[in-house]
């Protein structure tokens, strides 16, 4: 059977055997603790924002509170007798695990790499936004109005942070002043963008269409229960898909120019993606490409 451009790409690169073996790669294991670290700083320092909360300031007028409240004629943060964010968060994280496991005889490692070190620079980016400017707590009355009480022990608080990974019943100290940019939204929308690009399954119009349902009802839910502004869920959508979009784009020019290949931000791309120097040829490097969805023309051997 003749292999796809695809699982050539994968296999001649990342797959030495036809074996299917579940093992991290050493490279996937380092990406893994640096987007872990990511989440322990980022969540240490929403310790400090919390801290900065401006609680007697009331909610700032925001535009998706406005609509929701005129749809369901109530000013009310929306209450259902289940979460739809925590729903459509599963469904596509588990979609994500499929898709691994389904492509892990073929490319390994290689697109979890991407995953995951692009969701950890945007969680670099959201420690930023976290501690510089903290806005009042959306709604009027909840956990971080009602019982905003001292944290004693920052690193430990950090850590519940972290392992709730949003769910926030899991949550002793309520997760205030992590507004702006919603880590919840950003979670959903880059493993919604990972999903688009490689499932092949989903490259058809209705399938994407019902991909962005599921996670529109996500993140109109995290507007509509106010725990998060218009804007912090608008951001994270935006700088989640200019992210995404910068690492693939950086990393099909750090193949092609030999400049951008050998520059400091190029060789980490290059390591992140299979640990080497740009392929000596042409074909070569338009069959790695190809391995990502992107059509080459003019790249000769």
């Amino acid at each position: 059977m003749e292999s796809t451009s695809q699982d050539f790409a994968c296999a001649h690169r990342w797959v030495p055997t036809n074996e299917t073996v579940y093992r991290l790669s050493p490279r996937l294991r380092w990406i893994l603790l640096y987007w872990f670290v990511s989440i322990i700083f980022m969540d240490y320092i929403n310790t400090f924002g919390y801290d900065r909360v401006p609680m007697n300031s009331p909610p700032l007028p925001d535009i998706g509170f406005d609509a929701i409240a005129k749809v369901s004629g109530s000013e009310a943060p929306v209450s259902l007798p289940f979460n739809p964010t925590d729903f459509a968060t599963i469904c596509i994280c588990a979609s994500v695990i499929l898709l691994s496991i389904y492509e892990w005889r073929t490319c390994r490692n290689r697109k979890l790499k991407h995953l995951f070190a692009i969701y950890a620079i945007l969680m670099n980016m959201r420690t930023v936004t976290i501690i510089s400017t903290p806005l009042p707590t959306p709604y009027t009355k909840g956990p971080c109005r009602d019982d905003h009480r001292p944290i004693t022990n920052r690193f430990l608080t950090g850590l519940g942070y972290a392992f709730a990974l949003g769910f926030k019943q899991f949550l002793s100290t309520p997760q205030c002043g992590d507004l702006i940019f919603s880590g919840h939204t950003t979670f959903m929308w880059i493993f919604t963008l990972h999903l688009l690009r490689h499932a092949s399954i989903l490259h058809s119009l209705w399938r994407k269409i019902a991909v962005y349902i599921v996670m529109s009802i996500g993140a109109i839910h995290i507007i509509a229960t106010r725990n998060h502004y218009s804007v912090d869920v608008v951001l994270a959508i935006i700088m989640s898909s200019i992210v995404h979009q910068l690492f693939y784009s950086s990393l099909q020019l750090s193949y092609l120019s030999k400049e951008h290949g050998t520059h400091w931000t190029g060789q980490l791309l290059l390591w992140i993606d299979f640990g080497g120097a740009p392929p000596s040829t042409g074909s070569e490097t338009a069959e790695l490409l190809d391995a990502d969805g992107v059509e080459m023309t003019g790249v000769n051997s």
